[in-house]
């Protein structure tokens, strides 16, 4: 995901490789720190090495000690970017199928309107020959 080897990532923690966003990534690992509670982060927008900016479901917990204290921070990040574009393609198409239902009922109801129209004509011409 960070377009990184897994050599490059043994032994490195989250401080070795530096958040795009520092002051949200650090309030949201002190909220769990201090709260001692799982935090769920439905979205956040990342810009990571080789693959650009990408959106992440992002759940961190706190795994504490034997006194319950916080000593380590877990975080599981995945990947919705692809599935975030598919939804947006939907909501577009949604609203091209909502605009062409509109068009053809406008259409349908312009037509009705003709049709009036050329049966009154028709109408007239049949009665004052």
């Amino acid at each position: 995901m960070l377009g990184n080897s897994r050599e490059d990532l043994t032994g490195k923690n989250s401080y070795d490789f530096p958040p795009t966003k520092p002051i949200f990534s650090l309030q949201k690992t002190g909220e769990v720190i201090n709260n001692g509670a799982l935090l769920d982060i439905p979205e956040e927008t990342v810009q990571t090495g080789n693959k650009g900016t990408q959106i992440l479901h992002t759940k961190k917990i706190p795994i504490l000690d034997d006194t319950g204290t916080p000593q380590y921070l877990l975080g599981i990040s995945e990947d919705i970017t692809a599935r975030k574009k598919l939804e947006e393609h939907l909501l577009q198409a949604q609203k091209m199928e909502a605009i062409g239902l509109l068009a053809g009922r406008i259409a349908h109801d312009f037509n009705n309107m003709l049709m009036a129209i050329i049966d009154g004509q028709s109408f007239k011409e049949i009665n004052n020959p």
